[in-house]
């Protein structure tokens, strides 16, 4: 919405501005200079309308250099072989694309996203190399709930016990609270005293004080209200998503199964890890980015559909940016590329600017006159100079970021000039080829109209003398 109200009052009152310094003939870069024509340019200009200023006149004859090289591309791209080369090729490039699409992985790493000379990335390598797997260290947290109570104390250290038996972690916690208490209680004779008091007299041994004074929160009564306990999951390779997803659900499946949550609306017994976010997101995103990839691509064929001026352009605007993002994705895989969080952002995003090549194209398709060749020809002419300069100021602005040092960037580069080049070739290639072929057309040439409305007049004319003769 920003860049929408941008352009309809910012951008629009600049061209405004810009036309007035057009129209005094002085210099873009610098307005305090006049435009200094050279003899080639006179010429041209003599040959121009009276009215029209010297630098509208030989931007116009730029564009008729742009108009005419495009004219040249598109009778060479719409000659019969090469049409079916350019169709041929797209579908073959598409299917090794969809397979490759097949192969997309998940994986990601901290060290991915800092700079490549970081000393963090050695450090990383040596923990690796000498302490074996990355530590996932949770917290098994325990909150509204008598854990006063006996049974409540043994549905305590069942659940711990459930989440030891787990493959990732290796062993049960160092310190625990709950067995040390007891411990505490039996070894001190007070069993018969209050849970209270026996807290007070647990937590008044200095020893269990430094160890547990942070993991148990008691209320002004001495009851406890929350307490936590340590576990390590020592077996979690930090680099295999699949591994880390299992993990969560199988923690998640404990809890869930625990008789203290069963229920409840929120866990009593559940176990939480800074880690647990992202592997949330790792466990959703493949279904979560096939959804906003179809949301997508629905919604560009209903702008289509809305916009355009015929129906017929969701047919091929669709299918285009379908097999364009096939391609992106493809080429990615190829590149070393997995699906993360920074990845994710950017595929979400490319949709919206892929859209923008064949949504340009198609419009203009139809806004000109004339048979399928004519039409094409005529899109390709005025509105694939346009395609061009767009595809090249995207890829400039985004080039800065192939000289980053951090891998995350390279590979946002990467998803960009991709996006760009296949966006590019799809527009002024396969889809100029599509709509010569199967593209609508007015039932009257544009040039047929034109000679069959000569021969009218000359008939007419040819009429009018033979009455006047008689």
């Amino acid at each position: 919405m920003f860049v929408y109200a941008y352009q309809l009052t910012f951008f629009i009152a600049c061209i405004v501005l810009d036309e007035g310094r057009i129209e005094q003939k002085r210099r873009d870069c610098c307005v305090c200079l006049t435009v200094q024509t050279n003899k080639e340019d006179e010429v041209y200009l003599e040959e121009s309308p009276a009215n029209e200023s010297s630098e509208l006149a030989i931007e116009n004859k730029r564009q008729e250099l742009y108009e005419s090289w495009m004219r040249t591309y598109a009778r060479f791209l719409l000659l019969p072989w090469v049409k079916a080369v350019v169709i041929a090729g797209f579908l073959a490039f598409g299917g090794l694309c969809a397979w490759s699409t097949s192969k997309l992985s998940q994986e990601f790493s901290f060290t991915e996203v800092v700079p490549s000379d970081s000393y963090l990335i050695e450090t990383a390598d040596v923990i690796e190399d000498y302490g074996g797997q990355t530590i996932f260290a949770p917290y098994i947290y325990f909150r509204n709930v008598d854990q006063g109570n006996s049974t409540v104390q043994e549905q305590m250290i069942d659940y711990v016990n459930e989440f030891v038996s787990m493959d990732a972690v290796s062993k049960p916690p160092d310190f625990f609270w709950l067995l040390d208490f007891r411990d505490f209680v039996n070894s001190t004779g007070i069993e018969d005293q209050p849970f209270e008091s026996q807290m007070d007299a647990f937590l008044a041994d200095e020893n269990y004080y430094d160890l547990y004074r942070e993991v148990i929160e008691r209320d002004d009564s001495g009851d406890v209200k929350v307490s936590r306990v340590h576990v390590r999951m020592l077996n979690v390779d930090e680099k295999d998503i699949h591994q880390q997803v299992d993990v969560l659900f199988e923690q998640r499946e404990i809890s869930e199964n625990a008789p203290a949550n069963i229920g409840q609306s929120e866990f009593a017994f559940f176990s939480y890890e800074e880690s647990y976010n992202i592997w949330e997101f790792y466990s959703v995103a493949v279904d979560e980015l096939k959804l906003t990839t179809i949301i997508g691509v629905a919604v560009m064929s209903g702008i289509a559909l809305v916009f355009v001026p015929h129906w017929t352009a969701v047919l091929f605007v669709a299918p285009t940016i379908s097999l364009l993002y096939v391609d992106l994705l493809g080429i990615l895989q190829w590149g070393g590329v997995h699906i993360n969080a920074v990845m994710y952002i950017c595929l979400v995003i490319s949709i919206g600017l892929l859209v923008d090549f064949v949504l340009h194209m198609t419009i203009r398709y139809y806004e000109c006159e004339g048979n399928r060749h004519e039409k094409t020809v005529r899109m390709l002419e005025t509105m694939g100079v346009s395609i061009l300069v767009g595809g090249v100021s995207t890829f400039l602005g985004t080039l800065p970021l192939a000289f980053s040092t951090s891998s995350i960037f390279h590979t946002v580069f990467l998803a960009f000039l991709t996006l760009v080049l296949m966006g590019m070739a799809h527009s002024l290639m396969l889809l100029p080829v599509i709509l010569s072929i199967i593209g609508p057309e007015d039932r009257v040439s544009h040039v047929t109209e034109l000679q069959i409305t000569q021969s009218s007049q000359s008939k007419s004319v040819w009429l009018d003398e033979l009455s006047s003769e008689k």
